[in-house]
């Protein structure tokens, strides 16, 4: 059985047909460097709305663009953008420089059969569990 490839054509305004490389190449094309609403991408290059959306989820899923929210709308850009979850987290608490003052010095690896049971006690012929609610972790 032969292999199927599937080659999707979008229709621009104009009435040209591309194929999905060839429409995304023109989409980042026209964004550039600056970013822009989904709106303004599919006037910019003069696709309908749905197909843009199509492109850019498909273009966003492939990181060859990123979207970034401001207030109520989305603007989208060409590349791969990472933003700093918290900037003065990133400042005052660098990672590397933490872990230099720790040391290893030695490492155990256990096993849960290891460890003994302390909530239950068994008495008898049955089982009866503990009755400290409040303390049960440290019992």
């Amino acid at each position: 059985m032969k292999q199927q490839i599937f080659n999707y054509l979008y229709e621009f305004d104009n009435g040209e047909k591309k194929t999905r490389d060839e429409a995304i190449q023109d989409m980042l094309n026209f964004i550039g460097s600056d970013r822009y609403s989904m709106n303004q991408i599919a006037k910019g290059i003069g696709l309908n709305y749905t197909s843009t959306t199509s492109l850019v989820r498909w273009a966003k899923r492939n990181q060859l663009m990123y979207g970034i929210r401001r207030g109520r709308k989305y603007y989208f850009g060409a590349g791969i953008i990472e933003e700093d979850s918290c900037l003065l987290a990133k400042m005052f608490y660098d990672k590397e420089k933490i872990l230099s003052h720790f040391k290893i010095i030695d490492v155990r690896k256990r096993k849960v059969d290891d460890a003994p049971n302390k909530s239950i006690i068994a008495k008898g012929h049955g089982v009866v569990y503990n009755q400290h609610v409040l303390d049960t972790v440290y019992d």
